[in-house]
């Protein structure tokens, strides 16, 4: 692939999609079309889609480093929140204390004229 082809030219090149990785699994994209600005223009799913630069690969062996890094990340996430379930499940659940929402000024005063 030349640098002409990223250039925003119209070229059409294979790319691979990242961005559904984690659901739906990564997306082999024939004929994409480079956009100005790093987009890509794509058919998927019968629909036109617009790819930013951050979703899309230029090999497979790109994409599938971005999916195991995208499933790293969310498997970290998934560890913070089940040590924050399994520290709420062991002791008592904190209270916070909030103060009642002023009265919705912006129609009339807080009475719902509808």
């Amino acid at each position: 692939m030349t640098n002409n082809a990223m250039s925003g030219d119209g070229s059409k090149t294979t790319i691979w999609f990242t961005k559904y990785a984690l659901t739906t699994g990564i997306i082999r994209v024939d004929d994409a079309v480079f956009e100005a600005d790093g987009y890509v223009c794509a058919q998927i799913g019968g629909r036109r889609t617009w790819i930013c630069r951050r979703d899309w690969f230029l090999t497979e062996a790109e994409a599938q480093a971005k999916a195991r890094a995208m499933a790293q990340r969310k498997i970290s996430a998934i560890d913070k929140q089940k040590a924050r379930l399994l520290i709420l499940a062991s002791g008592p659940v904190r209270i916070k204390t909030a103060q009642a929402a002023p009265p919705d000024t912006h129609r009339g005063g807080g009475v719902d004229e509808w």
